[in-house]
């Protein structure tokens, strides 16, 4: 998984889809929406897309509760 710039993708840009985030090198699950390292280390990546209501997305601060 790549990790700082991606070539291709720009900040801020949205996807359709989890899968085309997986293609595309920025989240390296095809279902979970949280990766980590399993180390008790922060989290690699996290895809909100909406599926529960609780989490907020303020862009500087996200609050999951998934």
């Amino acid at each position: 998984m790549a990790h700082g710039d991606i070539t291709g993708v720009d900040v801020g840009q949205t996807f359709p889809s989890q899968r085309a985030l997986f293609d595309a090198g920025v989240h390296p699950e095809i279902e979970a929406g949280i990766a980590d390292y399993g180390d008790g280390a922060p989290a690699e990546s996290m895809v909100l897309g909406g599926g529960c209501p609780a989490d907020i997305d303020k862009a500087d601060v996200i609050v999951c509760n998934g």
